[in-house]
Order: structure tokens, then C-alpha cells, then sequence
């Protein structure tokens, strides 16, 4: 119920790897790719995914409806990949998913659409004052959220304004 994908470099050459489907996968609950060429269609037939975690991945494209086909996710992992926004990912389509962590996003939308059962929420990308309002405006509707990652924003200061919605 565990696959693992990772590239190699052998004498310094990158051979490339590519996952077309993974469809006779049905019963995968943990994925874990690496280094490794991915497309939207990779994940059809995946209904049984739970995790899913992707590190330096170069996405061939991500539409609207590339989670369609693992709503059971629970756990989502994406860094240091070639995607910096996820601004056209439809989270709503990912009703199960408790963890999230991203990093090296440029945009924030569409977080206001998580997942309201979320309780880990990791964001290690370099945010301003600006984007940590909206950022909170955009996640204040997360009731279960127990853990709140913003590691290496590069923020001066922050202010605890921004936790008045989140404390119970």
C-alpha cells in the first residue's frame, strides 16, 4: 500500500524519469515522489490515496480538477517542485485533507478553500506583512487547526492581531 519513486543521477547525468498512470494502483494509500516527471493524469485511479507527498517533482500541468481523482487525501506534501502557485488547484475537491504543506508558493489563493477538518498547515515560503494578512483572512474559517508552520517568511515581526480568530 506504499510506493516510493525517486530519480538517480548517475556520474552527474540526470536520467529522467516520467509517471504516466499509476492506475493499477487502486489500493495505494502512501505515495512518495521524487525527482520525478508528473502530470495531472499520473493520479487517476488513486481513490484509495491518503498521502501523497512530492519533492522536487516537475509538474507537466495542474488544472482545476487534478485532485478529482484522490479525494481521499489526507495528507498533502509539495517542495521544493517546479509549481509556485496553487492558485488554480480547486481544494474543495480535497474534503478529508488534515495536512498541508507547501513551499516556495508565490500566491495564496484558493487557500480559503481548504479543507475545514485541516489541522496541520505548513507554509515555508518568504511572506510579507501583506501576505500573512491574507494568508489569515483566507484561513480563519480552519476551527481544527492545531498547527500553523510559516517558517522561513523572512518577517521582521509578527503580530498576534493575526491569531485573534483562530483562539478559541
Amino acid at each position: 500500500k506504499k510506493a516510493a519513486f525517486e530519480q538517480n543521477n548517475f556520474k552527474n547525468k540526470k536520467i529522467e524519469y516520467r509517471i504516466q498512470s499509476l492506475a493499477a494502483f487502486s489500493n495505494l494509500e502512501f505515495l512518495y515522489v521524487e525527482n520525478i516527471k508528473l502530470d495531472a493524469s499520473s493520479l487517476i485511479g488513486l481513490y484509495s490515496l491518503k498521502s501523497l507527498e512530492l519533492n522536487y517533482c516537475n509538474f507537466e500541468e495542474f488544472t482545476s480538477d487534478s485532485f478529482r481523482h484522490v479525494a481521499n487525501l489526507e495528507i498533502l506534501k509539495v517542495h521544493f517542485s517546479s509549481v509556485s502557485s496553487f492558485s488554480h488547484i480547486d481544494f474543495r475537491q480535497l474534503l478529508h485533507l488534515k495536512w498541508l504543506s507547501l513551499n516556495k508558493i508565490s500566491s495564496l489563493t484558493n487557500l480559503d478553500h481548504l479543507s475545514p477538518e485541516l489541522t496541520v498547515l505548513k507554509i515555508t515560503s518568504s511572506l510579507s506583512q501583506r501576505d500573512l494578512s491574507v494568508l489569515f483572512k483566507k484561513i480563519e474559517h480552519l476551527n481544527y487547526l492545531q498547527e500553523l508552520d510559516l517558517s522561513h517568511s523572512n518577517l521582521g515581526y509578527f503580530d498576534a492581531k493575526y491569531l485573534k480568530n483562530m483562539v478559541n
